[in-house]
């Protein structure tokens, strides 16, 4: 099912992409230094699809990464949380070990105890 309404979804923008692409392929001239300061030339000419296109992915990094760095917080919280909860579980580990120790040392005790009175 899940199969089925991807494919539904990305048939579309799939068609749209390409249809994009095919009537946006004249080229237009991308400046890399638009300040003129280097007058080496840095000027490409590229399919205005492709600079579209390059365009989304650079926004889509600088969100990603943007997004990344403000649930910092977050991740640290829960780190600090799962190392919390793993030292309280080793705790009631180590806790549960000498609860269980106790009624063999209680004996032990109460042996020696009942053999001293004995003397």
């Amino acid at each position: 099912m899940k199969s089925i309404l991807k494919w539904l979804l990305l048939l579309p923008v799939a068609a749209v992409i390409i249809v994009f692409s095919i009537y946006n392929r004249h080229g237009i001239d991308v400046m890399v230094d638009p300040s003129g300061i280097f007058h080496s030339g840095m000027k490409f000419t590229l399919p205005l699809y492709m600079v579209v296109f390059a365009s989304m992915m650079i926004g889509v990094l600088a969100g990603g990464i943007s997004s990344w760095m403000k649930q910092g917080k977050h991740r640290r919280a829960a780190r600090d949380a799962r190392s919390d909860a793993r030292k309280l579980q080793d705790e009631a580990e180590r806790l549960r070990s000498q609860v269980a120790a106790l009624p063999a040392a209680e004996a032990s005790v109460t042996a020696a105890y009942r053999g001293n009175r004995a003397a």
